[in-house]
């Protein structure tokens, strides 16, 4: 259905009509997630209720996705500075003090921001 639905031909169309369509596949496996993390029917059907008419931010989410947010940050400005230099190596043909500087950073945020206590989740590949 969607496949009819094809944008102009600009290139700026087809970026956002992507990342509309994994948005909404996105979306979608999300809406279908307490399916599956239900142990009944009944069980997902309130997961759904709460999300609708319980649903709010509390102290910890936010400091959660602060802290995400700031973490992802720091790959998001290697993969901007990759683009900028055309190069998907430009990290590793930097000097070795900025390289090391780097994956330090890298380190000690994945040691500092990480959650290490188990929780369940349920894998999903695009």
């Amino acid at each position: 259905m969607l496949s009819k639905l094809r944008p102009a031909k600009t290139r700026i169309a087809r970026s956002f009509w992507s990342a509309g369509c994994i948005l909404l596949v996105y979306h979608l496996w999300c809406l279908g997630c307490p399916l599956f993390r239900g142990e009944s029917l009944v069980q997902s059907a309130e997961m759904y209720g709460s999300l609708v008419m319980n649903f709010h931010l509390g102290l910890t989410v936010v400091s959660d996705l602060a802290r995400v947010g700031l973490y992802s940050a720091l790959f998001l400005l290697r993969e901007v500075f990759q683009y900028a230099h055309r190069d998907v190596l430009a990290v590793f043909k930097l000097p070795l003090l900025m390289r090391a500087t780097l994956y330090l950073v890298l380190f000690y945020g994945i040691a500092w921001f990480g959650n290490f206590n188990g929780q369940d989740f349920i894998y999903f590949q695009f």
